[in-house]
């Protein structure tokens, strides 16, 4: 019998704050909207090099050096997030109040 994860917990969030420390003072290249629920942000490193931190709505997110390719067209969703946090720097990454929400600052 195979179970198939389909969303994340409160916990899963928790362990991924601490997982994704190693961002810390990343520079955010660009923002794609790879699928209608799926961005790819990739960031640059002194530590990781060029890498891809993709995020699924609800389901995941992780880093990679594989990530899907790119659409030709930016969305205007992704344009709005470029406009946005393009050449930022993440400062840290954090929990909300235990909630299933993720926040760089």
């Amino acid at each position: 019998m195979q179970i198939t994860k389909t969303a994340m917990s409160s916990f899963d969030v928790l362990a991924l704050t601490s997982e994704l420390q190693c961002l810390k003072d990343t520079r955010i290249n660009k923002v794609f909207q790879v699928t209608p629920n799926e961005l790819k942000v990739t960031i640059t490193s002194g530590e990781l090099g060029k890498v891809a931190l993709v995020i699924e709505a609800g389901k995941r997110v992780h880093l990679t050096d594989y990530p899907k390719q790119s659409p030709k067209k930016a969305s205007t969703f992704a344009m709005t997030l470029r406009k946005h946090i393009d050449n930022g720097i993440i400062g840290g990454v954090k929990q909300i109040a235990f909630d299933r929400i993720l926040g760089w600052r």
